[in-house]
């Protein structure tokens, strides 16, 4: 795998999902799914305490329900959503949304900022939290919200417009897509959303609880198993058993160099069908690499 190529976060303004909901669920029930029967028994019972009550934006008090692996998959894109109210934990919101990124420059390396940090020292210091290493200086609320994070970011950090940059926030150019209409979408978005669109994915609301939320969690498991169908055998067990989220990152950076932004704002219907398979292949190797590290971090859950 290459090195990782040290870059810097990119000034956002507001939170661009990776994969969006449906997606980092999807990522997430690959995840579990292809991790040993003990390791789940123990994310299950470490997830039985991720449920809260709070308000939302008017004022009404609603249950916040983590405690299934996808949905738990949606925490770290919702904690930043105006609309959660009170933290359960106590990072606070800007260090998160900020660690969702490793945006590295296209035009060159440049050194780790002094704030809060990116996506791979995120995977890192949850990874660290769960295991009790010493180097583990945030997630103080303990193993729960470092897994809750843990399984979001490893997501994070195999969407290509997640790790690389050229002064547009990760991927927020305009592309025109072919076809009647000349219609156009931000790259980032494209990405974010193509799992979704072709597959036909509802989010599961963690705030919805009953047949609305098990319909869409049988859709996303149907989506998990087609995808592990599809593309399992086109991993090396080397690819799968790589566990350093830089590696991860410098890969998604170096694809979005050589194939995103190379094709510039009208990529071809055939550029955008290669753009899906990779896509839908780099969730799939999210979620199996998820499930190999939650396997090693097992005996410390």
């Amino acid at each position: 795998m290459r090195k990782l190529m040290i870059g810097s976060l990119a000034c956002i303004s507001g939170l661009a999902l990776a994969w969006d909901a449906p997606g980092h669920e999807v990522v997430a029930q690959i995840a579990f799914d292809h991790c040993l029967p003990a390791t789940q028994t123990k994310i299950i019972a470490l997830l039985s305490h991720a449920k809260w009550t709070t308000e939302n934006e008017h004022g009404t008090q609603i249950v916040r329900d983590y405690t299934n692996p996808a949905t738990a998959a949606r925490f770290a894109d919702d904690i930043v959503d105006a609309i959660w109210g009170k933290n359960p934990f106590s990072e606070g919101k800007q260090r998160y949304k900020e660690w969702h990124y490793l945006n590295h420059e296209l035009s060159g390396a440049i050194e780790h900022p002094t704030g809060p940090g990116d996506v791979v020292q995120a995977i890192n210091q949850a990874m660290w939290r769960i295991e009790g290493d010493s180097r583990a200086k945030v997630y103080k609320k303990g193993k729960l919200e470092a897994l809750l994070f843990l399984i979001h970011f490893v997501g994070d950090a195999h969407q290509p417009l997640h790790c690389a940059d050229s002064h547009d926030t990760g991927g927020h150019f305009n592309i025109f897509l072919p076809g009647p209409g000349n219609h156009k979408m931000m790259a980032h978005k494209w990405w974010d959303g193509e799992a979704k669109r072709v597959k036909h994915l509802t989010a599961s609301l963690a705030t919805v609880i009953g047949p609305s939320l098990n319909a869409a969690l049988a859709t996303i498991k149907g989506c998990a198993d087609d995808f592990y169908a599809a593309y399992r055998g086109g991993f090396t067990s080397t690819q799968i058993n790589d566990l350093k989220p830089q590696d991860w990152a410098s890969d998604s950076f170096t694809y979005a160099k050589n194939s995103i932004y190379s094709v510039g704002n009208h990529p071809t219907q055939a550029q955008l069908d290669t753009w899906r398979e990779a896509a839908f292949k780099d969730m799939t190797l999210a979620g199996l690499r998820l499930g190999k590290m939650f396997d090693k971090l097992a005996s410390h859950l």
